[in-house]
């Protein structure tokens, strides 16, 4: 894996994380992604497949609407109490 793609990973988990519920559209993801970096949006798509089968991202659907999220295991453990 080249440097740019795992930048472009670690992009798209730090959108994701910043975006409001911390969820996001996947298509605004990839565009947008694909415009700051300047690479295809089919790299993006790609990075966002390797992210959702890593389980580090899921996607979720909300009527009718689908979003991608950080998944729970992904998640940093939080202190009980």
């Amino acid at each position: 894996m080249t440097s740019t793609y795992q930048r472009l990973k670690e992009e798209t988990l730090r959108m994701v994380s910043g975006a409001p519920d911390q969820r996001l559209r996947p298509h605004d993801a990839v565009r947008t992604l694909a415009h700051t970096l300047g690479v295809s949006t089919q790299t993006v798509r790609q990075a966002v497949r390797d992210l959702v089968d890593e389980g580090t991202l899921v996607y979720t659907y909300r009527d009718p609407t689908s979003f991608l999220e950080r998944s729970e295991r992904s998640l940093p453990d939080r202190p009980v109490g």
